[in-house]
């Protein structure tokens, strides 16, 4: 686990084609982090920080669905 990771969740694209960011947030000392009350879809995750390289992924939301992921 890596605490104080730079993690920002993208949705869909807006009218302009650029995806819109949806929420930021940093991992906590056990490298966790959560997003809340999102929309059902399709979304973008980016991790990033210094000492390692960024680690981006989709992940598809259903509505009312807790996701539970693992990245390594």
């Amino acid at each position: 686990p890596i605490a104080g990771v730079h993690v920002e969740l993208r949705g869909e694209q807006s009218a302009d084609g650029a995806p819109a960011v949806v929420a930021t947030v940093e991992t906590d000392a056990d490298g966790h982090f959560e997003f809340a009350e999102l929309a059902p879809g399709v979304v973008t995750i980016t991790l990033s920080g210094p000492g390692f390289s960024m680690l981006q992924t989709q992940e598809t939301l259903g509505a009312g669905e807790a996701v539970e992921v693992t990245y390594e």
